[in-house]
Parts: structure tokens; C-alpha cells; sequence
């Protein structure tokens, strides 16, 4: 998650990053397609704009950080929604976003491989690990 901030930051000083809501909007019309970040702090109203303009558009949204996390990233106050709009940028972010991904889903897999196994092992009269 560190290293897509930083990529994050890393674009907004290559002047690849759009913020603001309308921006944002706008962008998403466009003929290219940005990455969007969007706070999960965001209100109701902005947070349904923005996820209805990308499921119109097929766009990608991303939702993990927090309107601070987001603001810190990218050095400037109460940003709230972010596009990136560099297909570069967008590709690292994109394997960033993979990886981290993949980890995650290894971690629950392995957490739902164990919960599974002391369940089977609570229900066994015949195990002796209890």
C-alpha cells in the first residue's frame, strides 16, 4: 500500500494526477480512462456520483485509503477523490494493486483454511488437541 502511495505522489509531481470532484467527473468522461481513488471517508452524495460516472464509463475505483491518507499522498489539503490519467502510472499502480491483492487473498485463504480445520476438529469426538 506504502509503494502505490508513493507512486501516487510520485505522479502528482509529474502533473498526471486530477483532483476535485468535477475534475474528477470530467475526466472520467474523457476518451481516456484514469484510475480513480476515491477517500473512504467520502460523503454519500460524492461516493454515488463518482461510482455511478464508473460504472457507466467501466472505469476502476479504488476505495482503500482515507480522505487524510489520500491528501498526504499527493501534499495538499482535504482531497477527497483523485484521478490518475498517465497510462504509465496507471500500469505500476495497477501491479502494485495486484500484488498487494494477492497477498491479501493468500492471507484470508490461509485464515479460512484454519478456521475451517478447528471447526472440523471441534466437531470430532475423537481428537485428543482440545
Amino acid at each position: 500500500m506504502r509503494e502505490m502511495l508513493s507512486l501516487l505522489g510520485l505522479a502528482q509531481r509529474a502533473g498526471a494526477v486530477i483532483d476535485g470532484d468535477k475534475r474528477v467527473l470530467q475526466a472520467m468522461r474523457s476518451p481516456r480512462r484514469p484510475l480513480v481513488f476515491m477517500a473512504s471517508d467520502i460523503g454519500k452524495n460524492n461516493r454515488k456520483k463518482i461510482l455511478d460516472k464508473a460504472a457507466t464509463y467501466d472505469i476502476e475505483v479504488l476505495d482503500c485509503f482515507d480522505g487524510a491518507t489520500l491528501s498526504k499522498a499527493v501534499g495538499k489539503d482535504n482531497r477527497k477523490t483523485l484521478a490518475v490519467i498517465d497510462e504509465r502510472f496507471i500500469e505500476q499502480i495497477g501491479r502494485r494493486m495486484r500484488t498487494e491483492r494477492v497477498l491479501t487473498w493468500q492471507r484470508e485463504d490461509q485464515d479460512r483454511t484454519t478456521k475451517d480445520n478447528k471447526a472440523e476438529r471441534e466437531g470430532d469426538p475423537n481428537d485428543r488437541r482440545r
